[in-house]
């Protein structure tokens, strides 16, 4: 039997998804198993850490991008600016 000689440019083909696909799979896991032995607690606190991670990026995506863009279009930068 001959194998094909692989191109040593060329990267092997990776299977990314399954990698994260099981680690998914771990991280619900690891979830229900700790919801269970804290007796339901850990639920709304994921669930708080969710809202404030929602927040800050709502704000990050108001503020930081879209007021920043606005303001350079509205402002451009002088020639003495570096």
């Amino acid at each position: 039997m001959t194998d094909s000689p692989r191109d040593p440019g060329k990267p092997p083909a990776s299977r990314g998804w399954l990698a994260i696909a099981l680690a998914v799979f771990a991280g619900v896991l690891f979830f229900i198993v700790l919801s269970f032995l804290t007796l339901g607690y850990v639920g709304p606190v994921v669930v708080v850490v969710a809202l404030v991670f929602a927040a800050s990026g709502f704000h990050y995506l108001t503020w930081g991008w879209w007021l920043t863009r606005h303001l350079r279009d509205r402002y451009p930068p002088d020639e003495d600016d570096f």
